[in-house]
C-alpha cells in the first residue's frame, strides 16, 4: 500500500485531493495539518480510518522523522501560500525519501525547488512543484498514485515552470 500525506489535507485543495486518492484502494490517505482535530474530521467526513486525520508540524525540525513514523511514500503539500515559505516541507521529504508535490503559484518558488535536485537524484525521489490550478490539483492523485516507484532517470525533478 502506498501512504500518500496531505499537508494541508482540510483546506480547499487538500480535502478535494484527499477525496480523489480515497478513492484508490491501493493508497492508505493520511490528512494532515496544525489541527488534529480538523484532520480527523477531515477524514472522517471522508470515511478513512480515524487515525488517518493527524497533526503534523510543517516546520518542525523533526518533520523528517514524523513522515516516517507515519511511513509516508509521497507527501502532497496543499498548505500555502507557498509566495514567502522556504523549501523546509520539500527538504524534509527528500530527506525521509518520500517523493514530494506541492500546489505552488509562485514563480519563484516552482522555479527554485531545482535547488533539491541532486539530493533528490541520490535518494531516488521525485519532486514536482507547481501543481496550483485546480484542475491540475484534482488530478494530483494520478500523480502521486504514479509515485509508487524510483524514478527512472536522473531527472528526478519536475517544475511546471521549467523550460527544459
Amino acid at each position: 500500500m502506498h501512504t500518500v500525506l496531505v499537508l494541508g489535507g482540510y483546506g480547499f485543495f487538500g480535502i478535494r485531493i484527499c477525496e480523489a486518492l480515497a478513492k484508490d484502494p491501493s493508497i492508505r490517505v493520511v490528512i494532515g495539518g496544525r489541527n488534529a482535530a480538523s484532520a480527523r474530521a477531515a477524514a472522517h467526513s471522508l470515511d478513512l480510518d480515524p487515525h488517518s486525520g493527524v497533526e503534523v508540524d510543517a516546520q518542525g525540525a523533526d518533520l523528517p522523522r514524523r513522515l516516517a513514523q507515519l511511513g509516508v511514500n509521497t507527501l502532497v503539500h496543499t498548505a500555502g501560500p507557498f509566495q514567502g515559505q522556504n523549501y523546509a516541507v520539500a527538504r524534509a521529504a527528500v530527506e525521509a525519501e518520500c517523493n514530494y508535490v506541492d500546489l505552488a503559484d509562485g514563480r519563484q518558488f516552482v522555479v527554485g525547488i531545482e535547488s533539491l535536485h541532486q539530493e533528490a537524484v541520490a535518494r531516488g525521489v521525485t519532486v514536482i512543484s507547481g501543481w496550483s490550478r485546480p484542475r491540475r490539483a484534482t488530478k494530483v492523485h494520478r500523480v502521486a498514485s504514479g509515485c509508487r516507484r524510483k524514478p527512472r532517470s536522473t531527472n528526478s525533478l519536475w517544475s511546471l515552470y521549467r523550460s527544459d
